[in-house]
């Protein structure tokens, strides 16, 4: 009797749990303007930031809460007006933020906004090296450097497509690395959407190459083909595929997005079906930590158009993914979203035909509880006067979440209310730092010992009798870009030691400069 009283106290507390709660569902938008949003990322207090571009001239970011209230905004305008688009968010765990995109004036040229733990902007910076250059990818690295994938930075453009490029946290690039370089028969017109993080501090872009099928007999008739490209922490390329042994006319098709599960990598995107019409299907492939194909799912229906935008691990057994669908090839992106086992078998679908979904960019943020925000635009037949962007949420087993009823505590980090304000930036050029220096290829930072807890040494800037400029110093960073030591070097002088025993734990720069500004550098790790 006792039991079955609080099976009935249990029943009837979600029932009134269930005509209390509010399904989440938010409107995000400003009348008389339309509004488009590419991107999203849960924020360190397990809320989200949300990036939107406002009739293509103002970026509005939004802090939300676990239920989507605006805790604060704040609106970035260039100061010359110029159309200004935002591709990519990201935060680390100190509330240090990053926006990037392009900006067009005369050319489009990428731009990096950074912002603290406040909400304050501490610089703007843009590319005006190349023409018409572009960021698609936004990460902040394990190191504190912020690594972006650009198109369109490269001298030879048609060749050189995408770039990836290291930039420290003052807005000084570390280093810039080619991606992918196209040849003579291989790797034509390749274009990627998305770069990721791995665990090993590398980076993994998702796109598509064009790639012939016959290198001998028919060397310029190329096939498009899915392309994925694994780089280490410096950028340098380590494989690629589809791989030199040749093309797979079987898969046909590109990624759009990619991420690390464990010791798997994933890509998703569409498969082309063939046939009296084509049809694009949604695709999930598996690479093992060398670049092996593992498997390769392209899931019906194939009467259907499908974009996979995003993959991202939902629990331990299943992986969530976006797609932009529709039945008319012509017909606006409506959203829909899939559970799939971690095979890449599909095995649940979710609808919504009256909300619009990009196919770039960020378009999902995993926040606790194992819940996704999933920004739209709404009406359909974007932009227009009415645009505004809508984010639902949705559990693991796609369907709705509700709101919460506990309290919500967010900026822990800064010490005083955050306001919404409106921000100018007038973007200046980056200063690139890794200027070479006029020595034998060998010279290089050896910092000993490495870990350090008390004293390092380093030593490296001089050899084989070339001996030290005058005024030259080494500089130490922490991971936040904040200068912790400077220290003069006597010329002549082959090696310094500095102490480190008051230093927190952590990664540091250490940064040699010339009295020209050329530079050379190594990591240290003090614990």
């Amino acid at each position: 009797m006792q039991r079955a009283f609080l099976f009935f106290l249990i029943f009837l507390w979600l029932s009134i749990m269930r005509v209390n709660c509010q399904i989440w569902q938010k409107t995000y938008g400003v009348n008389g303007s339309f509004e488009i949003s590419r991107s999203i990322v849960n924020s360190y207090d397990n809320g989200f930031l949300l990036g939107i571009d406002r009739n293509d001239r103002t970026i509005w970011l939004i802090k939300g809460d676990v239920n989507g209230n605006i805790l604060w905004s704040k609106t970035f305008n260039e100061t010359q007006n110029n159309v200004t688009t935002l591709f990519s968010i990201s935060q680390d765990k100190t509330g240090i933020t990053y926006l990037t995109g392009g900006t067009n004036s005369d050319v489009v040229n990428t731009f990096i906004i950074k912002i603290n733990e406040c909400g304050l902007l501490e610089w703007c910076k843009r590319i005006n090296q190349y023409d018409d250059n572009f960021a698609y990818s936004c990460k902040i690295a394990p190191n504190g450097n912020i690594r972006l994938l650009i198109q369109g930075a490269s001298l030879d453009f048609l060749i050189d497509r995408f770039q990836i490029w290291e930039i420290d946290p003052l807005g000084n690039i570390i280093w810039k690395k080619q991606v992918l370089p196209g040849t003579k028969y291989y790797y034509q017109d390749t274009q990627f959407s998305q770069m990721c993080l791995t665990s090993d501090g590398g980076s993994l872009m998702a796109g598509y190459t064009y790639y012939p099928y016959d290198t001998i007999n028919k060397p310029y008739d190329a096939v498009l083909q899915p392309c994925l490209v694994k780089c280490d922490s410096q950028g340098e390329m380590q494989w690629v595929y589809p791989p030199l042994s040749g093309a797979d006319t079987t898969k046909l098709g590109f990624f759009t997005s990619c991420t690390q599960i464990g010791n798997t990598y994933y890509a998703a995107g569409s498969h082309y079906q063939l046939g009296t019409q084509f049809f694009l299907r949604p695709l999930v492939a598996r690479f093992d930590l060398n670049g092996n194909l593992l498997s390769y799912i392209s899931s019906e229906p194939d009467t259907m158009y499908h974009e996979l935008s995003q993959v991202v691990s939902a629990t331990d057994t299943s992986i969530l993914l976006v797609s932009a669908a529709n039945t008319v090839f012509t017909n606006p992106n409506y959203l829909m979203v899939f559970i799939a086992d971690t095979m890449g078998n599909f095995k649940k679908s979710f609808t919504r035909t009256d909300l619009i979904v990009g196919q770039f960019g960020d378009e999902v943020a995993k926040i606790r509880d194992n819940k996704f925000i999933i920004p739209c635009q709404s009406p359909l037949g974007w932009p227009g006067p009415l645009t505004d962007v809508v984010a639902i949420k949705l559990d693991v087993r796609l369907e709705y979440d509700s709101a919460y009823t506990q309290q919500f505590t967010y900026d822990s980090l800064c010490p005083y209310p955050i306001l919404s304000d409106t921000s100018l930036c007038n973007f200046d050029p980056f200063v690139e730092l890794n200027k070479p220096l006029p020595a034998p290829e060998s010279l290089k930072l050896n910092i000993t010992p490495n870990p350090a807890s008390g004293l390092f040494e380093v030593r490296g800037w001089a050899r084989d009798g070339n001996m030290l400029p005058a005024n030259s110093k080494l500089l130490v960073f922490d991971i936040l870009g904040r200068l912790v030591n400077e220290t003069p070097i006597p010329s002549g002088k082959q090696h310094i030691t500095i102490g480190c025993d008051t230093w927190p734990p952590g990664i540091y720069l250490i940064r040699y400069m010339d009295e020209k500004g050329r530079t050379l550098q190594a990591s240290l790790i003090v614990f």
